[in-house]
């Protein structure tokens, strides 16, 4: 997610939250964000139930899952 990596770039540190990047909720219902121990950082929002849109910053790449 481009606006997470340049708040990293800028700033020298991933956001605590999408809040601090002024990202809200997104069209189809919340957005959720979590960075993880390695530095990387996963944003996820649900398509339907039981399955969620995923993008990893490890991959950059979006992907759907169960």
């Amino acid at each position: 997610m481009k606006e997470v990596e340049t708040f990293q770039r800028v700033h020298g540190r991933l956001p605590d939250s999408l809040s601090e990047i002024g990202e809200r909720d997104g069209e189809s219902g919340p957005v959720y964000y979590q960075k993880q121990k390695d530095g990387s950082f996963v944003v996820w929002y649900g398509l339907r139930l039981g399955e969620s849109e995923v993008y990893d910053s490890k991959t950059g790449r979006w992907d759907e899952r169960d």
